[in-house]
């Protein structure tokens, strides 16, 4: 899953920090994503027991009304359903198409058959703009006919930590950096993973914090762009995570 949702990220802090550095103007007002708990620390270990989640398969609407609660009366809050997202998917393919990726063996980044991914799952995201372009929380549900094609596409994403901690992507003539490491969050999920990529680009550096946790047939990720302090993004995600959890079990008892 973090696969999945850091390339979108990626490309948007790539031309937001472009925009910026050519005296674009930025974009987006201040958001009311969910509440870090300064208390907390961010030295929990992964990897936690929870009640498995291999109920029914969630639906569109599900879906839709868990993004809706979490956007509550946020009017800057963009969800994009499944429908919208197939609808980019053309587009989606020529710009991963495009995309220079060194080095090579990190090319799978970006091969992905995405169509084939979509028919695998429901899905929707969720996004919270932050004060500026290149800040903001990043939501996404997916819900698998098969609880093994969630399992997979979590380890996958583990694996793509250990092959390709470094990489560049290139695309319309812009190169940026990415190094991503792994961190630690704690979850009521069966799984959770973590980690804490910067973007790196003539405009500036961009920090994101992704927590994505797996339980049976659920994949939750949240990231959080452009945050300053380390440990309160990591609570903000994985508090996030377990808000969504919590709606996942009501809506299914």
């Amino acid at each position: 899953m973090s696969k999945n949702v850091l390339l979108p990220l990626t490309i948007a802090a790539m031309f937001a920090l472009a925009g910026c550095a050519s005296g674009g103007a930025e974009t987006g007002d201040p958001s009311a994503p969910a509440e870090a708990k300064p208390e907390a620390t961010a030295s929990a270990t992964a990897g936690n027991s929870a009640k498995p989640a291999n109920g029914a398969q969630l639906d569109a609407q599900t879906l839709a009304d868990i993004a809706q609660e979490i956007a509550g009366e946020n009017s800057d809050a963009q969800i994009i359903d499944e429908d919208a997202m197939r609808a980019q998917l053309p587009m989606a393919e020529q710009n991963m198409k495009s995309m220079k990726i060194e080095p090579a063996k990190c090319a799978s980044i970006v091969s992905a058959d995405l169509k084939a991914e979509f028919d695998k799952m429901n899905m929707i995201t969720l996004a919270l703009p932050g004060d500026t372009a290149v800040e903001g929380v990043q939501v996404a549900i997916a819900s698998y006919t098969d609880p093994a094609d969630a399992t997979a596409n979590i380890e996958q994403s583990q694996k793509m930590l250990e092959d390709c901690s470094t990489f560049s992507m290139t695309m319309q003539g812009q190169k940026v950096e990415m190094k991503v490491s792994e961190i630690t969050a704690k979850t009521k999920a069966a799984v959770t993973e973590a980690n804490r990529s910067v973007v790196s680009v003539p405009g500036g550096e961009i920090p994101t914090i992704a927590v994505s946790a797996q339980d049976g047939r659920n994949l939750i990720s949240v990231s959080v762009m452009g945050g300053s302090n380390e440990a309160d993004d990591i609570n903000q995600a994985q508090d996030l995570v377990n808000s969504v959890l919590t709606m996942i079990e009501e809506k299914a008892s």
